[in-house]
């Protein structure tokens, strides 16, 4: 079995070690670390109020940036909550874990959209990065979709509204003042 099929698993693991070992201290990097993570969970939404999927190819939005803007969202939120912990540990496993997974992933995916889309895909993936995002004037492909919040909510992106409320409460319970 690869990586790629225990993502899901893998997560769940380090959520626990994140909630056994987060030690958070108020000061400078629990506030970056939330500023981050929130960042990364507007980019989710913003990333999710474009996408139809398996209907049309998303390139409005945060994909006319990057590719992957929903993974680069998971990958602030995941490294924010981890800087926020207190716990130098966290962030290495979870960067680790992130790239180790995450990287095969997009490329997969990057391989069915181009059988899905084909020479559209192949433009797109000219003109948009795979992961960092380009943000020069006139990045990428534009499109007139507009973002929807009827997609945010379709595409279960308040899951991670929810996760990222819920952890800030556990950070915050835990917080040694």
């Amino acid at each position: 079995m690869n990586l790629q099929r225990l993502r899901v698993p893998l997560g769940f693991v380090f959520a626990l070690l994140y909630f056994l070992l987060a030690r958070p201290i108020f000061g400078w990097w629990f506030f970056l670390g939330i500023v981050t993570a929130s960042i990364g969970v507007g980019i989710r939404i913003w990333a999710a109020g474009h996408l139809r999927k398996w209907q049309k190819l998303a390139i409005s939005g945060p994909y006319r940036f990057t590719r992957n803007p929903l993974y680069l969202g998971s990958s602030l939120i995941g490294s924010g909550f981890s800087i926020a912990s207190n716990e130098s540990f966290l962030l290495v496993l979870f960067l680790i874990l992130f790239v180790t997974i995450y990287v095969p992933v997009m490329r997969r995916e990057g391989k069915e959209l181009l059988t899905l889309y084909g020479s559209d895909y192949k433009t797109y993936s000219q003109q948009a990065p795979l992961f960092f995002p380009k943000c020069t004037q006139g990045s990428g492909p534009t499109n007139r979709s507009t973002f929807s919040w009827r997609r945010v909510f379709a595409n279960r992106e308040h899951n991670a509204i929810i996760g990222c409320l819920t952890t800030i409460l556990f950070l915050y319970l835990r917080l040694n003042h």
